[in-house]
């Protein structure tokens, strides 16, 4: 069976109609675990707060590659994807309550675009005339996972680091994430990245401060080099250096 690529997506194959954009999961009760996402076959067991945080605790020990994880027709077993179907909705509500509405809509909206990859993987497993075989639509969809779970992974390390100024953005701050979502969203869906123009000032701005600061563009800033090494003596003139 296909795969994604390195770091990609489990299987979330599931039949039933994708949640809407307004969010229609309640919220759960104080002290209790977030309900999962509609439509997304969960394993029994919830992934533990402390799993989530050991994932994107950066610079920490990531855990094995599995493999068959990866499988679109497997049940679900990527703690990425299953990290991010249990806590997409109580995540959209927080962006919205920062006042980023457009952010907490692109989250639904990334929740709902995974639900119908991995439905539309299933159908496609079980009809002949669409299996590796015969068409390369099973190949199109794990591609299209590939970019979906980046943007899983975007909206866990925002919510693992609230208090942090990721990407030069302000501490809990979702322009940088409401741009990523924005541009691989409109690239899992075939359309022009450009289109996710409007979403990007916040981003450019933020990319803007860390310029003019020389801080390296990464989710923790560091301070870059103000000096340039010194050209090497021996390869003057060496037009391949």
């Amino acid at each position: 069976m296909p795969t994604p690529a390195s770091g990609t997506a489990s299987g979330l194959a599931s039949g039933s109609t994708p949640p809407s954009a307004s969010g229609s999961t309640p919220a759960p009760a104080s002290g209790a675990a977030p309900a999962p996402a509609p439509g997304i076959a969960l394993t029994r067991e919830p992934v533990a707060e402390s799993t989530l945080a050991s994932l994107f605790a950066f610079g920490g020990r990531l855990p094995d590659l599995d493999p068959a994880a990866l499988d679109l027709s497997a049940r679900p077993k990527d703690l990425v994807l299953l990290g991010f179907a249990q806590e997409a909705e109580e995540t959209a509500r927080r962006i919205a309550d920062g006042g980023d509405v457009r952010g907490s809509e692109l989250v639904r909206d990334l929740r709902a675009a995974l639900v119908d990859t991995f439905a539309t993987a299933a159908e496609a497993q079980r009809d002949r005339a669409r299996g590796l075989g015969a068409s390369a639509e099973l190949l199109d969809l794990a591609e299209r996972c590939c970019l979906l779970y980046a943007g899983a992974a975007a909206v866990l390390a925002w919510r693992a680091h609230p208090d942090r100024r990721l990407y030069g953005d302000e501490p809990g701050g979702s322009g940088w994430l409401t741009a990523v979502l924005a541009v691989l969203l409109a690239l899992a869906d075939g359309r022009d990245p450009r289109q996710a123009a409007t979403e990007l000032p916040p981003a450019v701005r933020a990319l803007t401060r860390l310029d003019a600061a020389g801080l390296l563009f990464t989710a923790f800033p560091v301070q870059l080099s103000d000096e340039r090494p010194e050209p090497d003596e021996g390869h003057e003139g060496d037009e391949t250096t």
